[in-house]
């Protein structure tokens, strides 16, 4: 758009995932332009809306400069009383603070007054760009290769967590187990023998 002397005023690009990019723009175009610059962006690609509108402000802007014109007079007034002004300290403090006022409401018309006088020198154009979306055919190599690392990460670490949790109910239950074994051993080896005794003697008598 600086070939047709026009700017972005704000520009938002969004480009989700598995979908179509996008793009939300507003320019300010120079009036004369904007026949020019409207033919160019429709170039872009297929049009599926357009909107088109006016505002009027040549009497908002007349009435601005009439109540700019009585401010300054009024300041004019009051800087010359306090100029020559030899009255009461609070006089003095009253119309300074009048001035003050005076001042202040000057410098919002005249902020509004550029703001006016740039409405009727630049259009504004509103422009919403949506690219055709296309899917993929195929996974890429590089997508691929990514999900087999995942997954082989994801199954090293599960088999480093299984081995942990092993190791830690071998730790936990290994001495109590130990305990009992020790305990148990001499009774069964005693039975043991009973019962192979027992069964030698039962085979002698026969």
């Amino acid at each position: 758009m600086k070939t047709r002397g026009g700017f972005a005023a704000s520009m938002t690009i969004s480009s989700p995932k598995n979908s179509s990019r996008s793009l939300s723009a507003n320019f300010a175009i120079p009036t004369a332009q904007c026949d020019a610059a409207l033919q160019e962006f429709r170039l872009l690609g297929r049009v599926d809306e357009e909107h088109q509108g006016s505002e009027e402000v040549s009497a908002q802007s007349e009435d601005l400069d009439i109540r700019l014109k009585n401010s300054r007079e009024a300041e004019t007034r009051l800087t010359n009383i306090l100029r020559v002004g030899t009255g009461k300290v609070s006089d003095v403090l009253e119309v300074e603070n009048e001035i003050t006022r005076v001042r202040e409401e000057i410098e919002r018309m005249e902020s509004e007054q550029k703001r006016l006088n740039s409405r009727v020198a630049f259009a504004s154009i509103d422009l919403d760009l949506t690219e055709e979306f296309r899917a993929e055919t195929g996974m890429r190599s590089s997508l691929l290769g990514l999900r087999m690392r995942n997954a082989f990460i994801d199954g090293y670490h599960g088999a480093a967590d299984g081995l942990l949790n092993a190791l830690e109910i071998t730790l936990s239950t290994g001495p109590s187990l130990f305990l009992w074994g020790l305990i148990l051993f001499w009774p069964a080896r005693w039975a043991w023998r009973r019962w192979q005794k027992s069964r030698a003697q039962s085979e002698a008598r026969a």
